[in-house]
C-alpha cells in the first residue's frame, strides 16, 4: 500500500506540475502600417512678366495685380492645400550703371483659382500671403508696380527680376 501511496503522491506532483507549467500567462500581438501619402510637389511656373513698356523719363506708370497686363505665375499642386508665398522684390530696375526705383507698396499682389487678374485678390506683396490652391490645385499670382523714371533718366531697357517661393504649409 505504501508503494501505491507512493505512486499516487507522485503521479499527483507530476499532475500538478504539468498544471503549473501549462498554465502562464496569455500573450497576444498584432501589427499595424505606418504609411505616408507624398503628396503633388509644388510647382512655380512664371507665365507673363510685369512689362511697363514703352515709358518716358518723368513720367509715373503703374500696373496693378488686376489690371489686364500684369506680371503672372501658375502655381500647380495638390487641390484645396494650403500654401504660403513669399516674394523676392527688387528695389530698382537696371541698365548697365543706371537704374530707378520700383515700388511694390500696398495692394500690388494678386491671387486667383483662375487665371483672371480682374477676379484677383489683392495683398501686399511684402507681407506674402497664406491660402488654399483650388480645388484643382491651381492659384494664379499676379503682380503689379509702380515706376517713375527720373527726368533725365538715361534711354535703354531696364531690367530685374521678380521671384515667387511657394511651400506647403501642412494644413
Amino acid at each position: 500500500m505504501r508503494r501505491w501511496i507512493t505512486a499516487v503522491s507522485g503521479a499527483l506532483a507530476l499532475a500538478l506540475l504539468l498544471t503549473a507549467t501549462s498554465v502562464q500567462a496569455q500573450t497576444n500581438s498584432d501589427v499595424i502600417d505606418a504609411n505616408a501619402n507624398v503628396l503633388t510637389p509644388l510647382q512655380v511656373t512664371g507665365q507673363q512678366a510685369l512689362d511697363f513698356g514703352d515709358v518716358f523719363p518723368g513720367v509715373t506708370y503703374t500696373i496693378a495685380p488686376t489690371d489686364p497686363a500684369p506680371g503672372i505665375w501658375r502655381v500647380q499642386g495638390y487641390g484645396s492645400a494650403e500654401i504660403d508665398l513669399t516674394f523676392g522684390l527688387p528695389a530698382q530696375l537696371n541698365f548697365g550703371v543706371n537704374n530707378f526705383a520700383i515700388d511694390f507698396a500696398g495692394n500690388t499682389a494678386g491671387v486667383n483659382t483662375a487665371n483672371n487678374p480682374a477676379g484677383a485678390s489683392v495683398f501686399d506683396p511684402a507681407g506674402g500671403y497664406t491660402g488654399d490652391l483650388g480645388a484643382g490645385g491651381d492659384l494664379y499670382v499676379f503682380i503689379g508696380a509702380q515706376i517713375t523714371p527720373a527726368t533725365g533718366q538715361a534711354a535703354g531697357l531696364y531690367t530685374n527680376t521678380i521671384s515667387l517661393t511657394a511651400d506647403y504649409t501642412g494644413n
